[in-house]
């Protein structure tokens, strides 16, 4: 059941960094869109 708990918790945790890092990401590219836009 422990193995099961911990395996949980880091599924989750990867998943949500590889979320942020996507949501970053997303954002970077957004930003320069709206600067070149401005130009």
């Amino acid at each position: 059941m422990l193995y099961i708990f911990i395996f949980m918790i880091t599924f989750f945790m990867v998943t949500l960094c590889f979320a942020l890092c996507k949501a970053a990401a997303r954002e970077e590219i957004f930003s320069a869109e709206i600067e070149e836009k401005r130009e």
